[in-house]
C-alpha cells in the first residue's frame, strides 16, 4: 500500500502517512472489494516465437553471407571476425533470453559474459596483441563475478540489498584501482594513480553511504517508503 499524496510505501494498517501526515481514507469490506473487478484475468504472455525464429535466420544468414564475402575476398577471416562477434553478442543479449518464458538473469547473465570474453580472446589471439590474459579476463572477468553475485543476491535474498549494493560499489572502487595498475604494469608507465582516483573516491563514497543506510534501522526505513527499495 502506498500514500495517494507522495507515495510513500506504508504498512498494512497504517491509517496515516509517516512521511508527508496524510490522512489516509478508511474504506468498508464492501467498498475494498469493489475496487477489484470480479472478471479480472491475468495478461496472458504473446507468442513471439515466430519473430524470434524470423530474427535468428536473418541474424545467421546476414552472418553467413559477410563469412563468405571475407572468404572470397581475402582468403581468410579479417573484418568478418568483428561482424559475427557482434551478431552473437546481439543474440545472447536481446534475442536469446525471449526463448524463454521467465529468463533468468542469473543463467543469462554469465552466458553473456563468457560469450563477450570469448569474443574478445579470439580476437586477441587474431591479432596477437597478447593484451587478453594480463587484462581483460582479470578485470572484465572480475566485473561479471560481481554483477553475477549481486543478481543472484538480490534475486534470492528478501533482505540486506543495501549491503549487497554496498559491496558492488567498494568492489568497482577497487577494480578501478587494479585497471590502473594493471594497465600501467603492462604498457610498462611508471607506477602511479591518476584517473582511477575519481571512480575510486566516487564508488568507495556511495558504497560506504549504502552500508550505513543498510547498518542504521531509521535510514533504511525512510529510505525504503521514499524510494520504495
Amino acid at each position: 500500500m502506498f500514500c495517494m499524496k507522495c507515495g510513500a510505501k506504508l504498512g498494512e494498517r497504517e491509517i496515516k502517512c509517516p512521511l508527508c501526515g496524510f490522512d489516509l481514507p478508511r474504506l468498508s469490506p464492501e467498498q475494498e472489494k469493489s475496487l477489484y473487478p470480479r472478471t479480472a484475468r491475468p495478461r496472458e504472455r504473446e507468442d513471439f516465437k515466430g519473430l524470434l525464429l524470423f530474427f535468428t535466420l536473418l541474424l545467421c544468414g546476414g552472418g553467413g553471407a559477410v563469412l563468405a564475402m571475407d572468404l572470397s575476398t581475402g582468403g581468410g577471416i579479417s573484418f568478418s571476425a568483428w561482424v559475427l562477434f557482434g551478431l552473437l553478442l546481439f543474440y545472447t543479449a536481446f534475442v536469446l533470453p525471449h526463448w524463454f518464458r521467465r529468463p533468468n538473469p542469473v543463467i543469462f547473465l554469465p552466458v553473456f559474459g563468457v560469450c563477450l570474453l570469448g569474443t574478445l580472446w579470439y580476437l586477441d589471439m587474431l591479432y596477437g596483441s597478447g593484451w587478453f590474459f594480463p587484462l581483460v579476463l582479470p578485470l572484465l572477468g572480475g566485473f561479471f563475478l560481481m554483477l553475477e553475485a549481486v543478481v543472484a543476491l538480490v534475486r534470492y535474498l528478501r533482505g540486506g540489498k543495501f549491503y549487497v549494493y554496498g559491496g558492488f560499489f567498494i568492489g568497482l572502487a577497487c577494480l578501478s584501482f587494479a585497471a590502473e595498475l594493471g594497465f600501467r604494469a603492462f604498457f610498462r608507465h611508471p607506477v602511479c594513480l591518476t584517473w582511477s582516483l575519481i571512480p575510486l573516491i566516487m564508488f568507495s563514497i556511495v558504497g560506504i553511504g549504502l552500508l550505513v543506510i543498510g547498518a542504521v534501522p531509521s535510514f533504511r526505513a525512510y529510505v525504503q517508503r521514499r524510494f520504495f527499495v
